[in-house]
């Protein structure tokens, strides 16, 4: 088959099993991409096919260089992440600090799942309602 990891054996007839044979165990031939053309951004293909150490002759200054963009590379990853997580969170209502929310899926203390509200501790019959928002509208008033 063109386009196949040279380390995939495939086994099984009707349902398709690949053993990679670089650590001798059965992986996922769709999350790997074995029996691809893309089989090279394989995590294990490349750990198998990247040339060693002894092999690579790479200058120290260089390598410092390399790692220094790696940290930067990590913190910048790192501060994207953060600032997706606080945009995302921004949208939640807090009761706790007088915020009303339009629904109970806009606050911080509702579960869809349980259909519960932490906040008074009860389970709410229409989330579109919330109990809270009459408690805080008579509170504020």
């Amino acid at each position: 088959m063109p386009g196949k990891c040279p380390f995939a054996k495939v086994k099984g007839v009707f349902k398709k099993r690949v053993v990679c044979s670089v650590i001798n165990e059965e992986v996922n031939h769709l999350e790997y991409g074995c029996l691809t053309p893309n089989y090279s951004s394989c995590p294990i293909y490349l750990l198998k096919t990247k040339p060693t150490r002894s092999e690579v002759v790479v200058p120290e200054e260089e390598e410092l260089v390399e790692s220094h963009h790696a940290d930067n590379s990590e913190k910048e990853i790192e501060r994207m992440v953060n600032e997706h997580v606080k945009k995302s969170t921004e949208k939640f209502k807090n009761p706790l600090k007088g915020e009303v929310p339009r629904s109970c899926y806009d606050c911080v203390f509702f579960s869809p799942t349980t259909k519960r509200c932490v906040f008074l501790k009860a389970i709410v019959e229409n989330p579109e309602n919330p109990p809270c928002k009459e408690k805080l509208r008579k509170g504020s008033s």
